[in-house]
């Protein structure tokens, strides 16, 4: 059970600049747990990233079950 829970897990990148960042965040969304860690200059280019994602989980959660960020 372990060896299948690590195989299915998405291999977490290290560093993802401003013009990748609404493809990670929309590939994180396809998961059971959503986590998020964030630097950078301001906080809106997360947010502008998040928005939408964020309010289409009020009418359908999809696979997300937990939805964790760290700024």
């Amino acid at each position: 059970m372990k060896e299948l829970s690590s195989s299915v897990r998405a291999p977490a990148r290290v560093l993802v600049n401003s013009s990748q960042l609404g493809g990670f965040v929309s590939d994180a969304f396809q998961t059971r747990n959503v986590e998020i860690g964030f630097l950078g200059y301001t906080g809106e280019t997360l947010y502008n990233a998040l928005y939408h994602r964020l309010e289409f989980l009020f009418d359908n959660l999809g696979p997300t079950k937990r939805f964790s960020i760290r700024m």
